[in-house]
């Protein structure tokens, strides 16, 4: 146990020192109102614009005539994703795109929603605008801004969009519903000048807010989308309602030293249900060794994989399959299908396309590089969650689905964003009403 115990202390002192090394923790983070292109004009364009996906052939024949004259993949070793993704999952995936994935008709399907422009701080933002349909006993409408993150997309959200437009009988509320495209990602515009990390994200996603008249709304964040959910919430807590992730992220000190000093007596800080999710340590961190390669990489040397990725769609096929596969559940990577079986190919590949059509691999990368100068890790214990979240409302653990929940269960998705809402809102209404007869 003391060995142990001794290992996992030098593992977390080598990470340490290791981010010490490369990152500067004492840099202060500048959430100006930046201008992020090298020009500025002296009237800025605040026009929305209506927009529809319209793919040209000539992109599309390029792209089939790249998959078709791929050249043929090498063996893997074994018949799993330990060595990165096995060529007979790869084949599969480009068989299927290739043969039965359509764009065309996928082209429709991801229109189905009212898509628009605007320019804030230089960049054209991307965003998907659903206007509550509300009914005649359900007159009070709830704004919420959904935020993806890396690799994913707008297309992330649009099982969960079509589940919350439905009016639900056991909710007083109605939902308008915002999904922005990252700046760098997908159809938004990408900087021309560094520093455009997840905090001045938060300020244009903001000013999108502003720029819509939306002054008060919750937000639902994944990966990236909850960093910059909770930097919106700091920054700005007299517009955000509520934060509600499916990817809750710590980086609070105190945390980690709680991590490593009760591995020994784990029941001590969290339930006994929930200790596989974090202990034993070592295997966390192993795991965290194992899966954290493409961090580093992304972290450093953004361009360098862009590129690579950007000339070859089967190779950022293989790359964002590859993430699909794991963060999904650690487990697939030990089966010979990666788990993606579990998934209809139309929606990865829908993700995987954006990115193509776009060009938008390099920029979506670079957000790494801007982010690095802290580490945050997720960590599954509601004490230690706590010590970040005072306001903490609600904690669910779902055994069915990983990273990627809104692919994975975006009906049980739906209805924790429903019923976190719910609460917020009659502690409001309440907090209201105690306050009108105090007075």
């Amino acid at each position: 146990m003391w060995k142990l115990l001794s290992l996992v202390v030098l593992v977390v002192v080598f990470v340490f020192l290791y981010v010490k090394t490369v990152v500067d923790f004492n840099k202060n983070v500048q959430v100006e109102e930046t201008w992020w292109k090298l020009t500025k004009p002296l009237v800025e364009d605040t026009v929305i614009k209506p927009f529809k996906i319209n793919v040209s052939n000539e992109t599309l024949n390029d792209l089939k005539e790249r998959l078709q004259n791929a050249l043929p993949f090498e063996k893997s070793l074994t018949f799993d994703q330990n060595y990165g993704i096995n060529e007979v999952l790869l084949n599969t995936v480009i068989d299927f795109w290739k043969k039965q994935y359509r764009w065309r008709e996928r082209e429709v399907f991801l229109n189905k929603y009212p898509q628009y422009f605007t320019n804030i701080q230089g960049l054209d933002i991307h965003y998907i605008h659903v206007k509550s349909s509300k009914c005649e006993d359900n007159n009070k409408v709830v704004t919420l801004l959904l935020l993806h993150g890396w690799p994913g997309s707008i297309r992330d959200f649009y099982e969960l969009i079509s589940l919350l437009e439905v009016p639900d009988d056991g909710r007083k509320f109605s939902f308008e519903i915002i999904v922005p495209s990252l700046p760098g990602y997908g159809f938004s515009e990408a900087p021309e000048l560094p520093g455009l990390s997840t905090p001045q994200m938060a300020v244009i996603l903001k000013n999108l807010m502003s720029r819509l008249n939306i002054e008060k709304y919750y937000i639902h964040g994944v990966d990236w989308g909850a960093f910059i959910a909770s930097h919106m919430a700091a920054l700005y807590p007299e517009k955000i309602t509520g934060v509600h992730s499916s990817v809750c992220w710590l980086n609070v000190p105190s945390a980690y030293a709680r991590l490593v000093l009760f591995s020994a007596f784990p029941s001590l800080i969290l339930d006994g249900k929930y200790e596989h999710l974090v202990y034993p340590l070592v295997d966390k961190v192993e795991f965290f060794v194992q899966e954290s390669g493409y961090l580093h990489l992304q972290a450093t040397k953004p361009d360098t994989i862009g590129i690579a990725l950007r000339d070859n769609p089967i190779g950022l096929a293989a790359y964002i399959t590859e993430k699909f596969s794991t963060w999904s559940n650690p487990a697939w990577r030990n089966l010979d299908d990666g788990g993606i079986s579990k998934y209809d190919l139309n929606k990865i590949l829908d993700n995987i396309m954006i990115y193509w059509i776009t060009g938008s691999i390099t920029t979506s990368l670079r957000l790494y590089k801007e982010y690095f100068n802290q580490l945050d890790l997720s960590l599954s214990i509601d004490s230690l969650r706590k010590s970040r979240y005072k306001n903490l409302i609600s904690l669910r653990t779902h055994e069915n689905a990983g990273h990627f929940a809104q692919y994975e269960a975006p009906e049980v998705l739906a209805r924790d964003i429903g019923e976190f809402i719910r609460i917020v809102e009659e502690s409001r209404s309440k907090f209201h009403h105690s306050s009108l007869e105090s007075n």
